[in-house]
């Protein structure tokens, strides 16, 4: 595993250019909305550490999503039939697989927070840094793992609008784009239930200096487990696809 997992990290540093991807648009819209709409005084300072957890949670989202991408290649490159004659079983490849799209999305997540301390003044214990950098980045895996299935189940032309179509529904819809409270009640029902609302909402609660709530934990981690075995049922059926 460590050996394959090796291989896979030299593949994500060969594409400087889909990292940057990642960074640019939430890092533009975090930017330009604290300094448009942001207020000013606490007001201010409340916006921008809001935004922050909202805007690094959706670059980290759509860049573990994306990541799921490069499977669409290994299927053409026939990558993945050279796998299933390795030792390495389904679930190990997944692992590997969605542990790389995890760190795919580190950059998204560091860039937006440093942004945060650095232009906008988000002022945050230490040890509340630590906590929703990290929170952050391990909430990437139900998505890490989500990107994986569409990839090897969907064919090479849906791959990319899937994930895009995905990866906005889940951003507006979760409440990283706009805050749930503005939306009408139906809908604000519906959204408690998507993962990046509980994605981004444990990681600001952290930020706020409060606690996570269990409901916001159980939704995310039964998303991680139905995409766990998404992924890895689209492998075994994408392996047999190919041999």
């Amino acid at each position: 595993m460590s050996g394959y997992l090796s291989i896979e990290l030299r593949r994500l540093l060969r594409s400087p250019g889909y990292l940057m991807s990642s960074l640019a648009m939430p890092l533009v819209m975090y930017l330009v909305i604290t300094n448009l709409y942001g207020g000013s005084g606490a007001a201010r300072h409340d916006t921008a550490i809001y935004l922050m957890v909202s805007m690094a949670g959706f670059g980290a989202v759509g860049a573990a999503l994306t990541n799921g991408l490069s499977v669409v290649a290994d299927r053409s490159a026939g990558w993945l039939r050279q796998l299933r004659i390795t030792p390495l079983s389904a679930g190990r490849v997944v692992v590997i697989r969605g542990l790389t799209g995890m760190l795919a999305a580190l950059p998204a997540i560091l860039a937006v927070c440093v942004v945060g301390g650095l232009i906008n003044g988000v002022r945050l214990p230490l040890d509340h840094w630590f906590a929703v950098v990290a929170l952050l980045w391990l909430g990437t895996a139900p998505f890490a793992l989500l990107g994986l299935g569409i990839g090897y189940l969907v064919s090479t032309q849906a791959a990319q609008p899937v994930t895009m179509l995905l990866n906005l529904s889940m951003s507006i819809l979760g409440g990283l784009w706009m805050p749930a409270t503005v939306f009408p009640a139906t809908l604000r029902a519906v959204s408690r239930f998507v993962p990046t609302s509980g994605y981004a909402e444990i990681s600001r609660r952290i930020a706020f200096d409060g606690l996570p709530h269990a409901t916001d934990i159980a939704v995310l981690l039964a998303w991680f487990v139905v995409f766990a075995g998404l992924a890895t049922v689209a492998y075994r059926r994408a392996g047999r696809r190919t041999t």
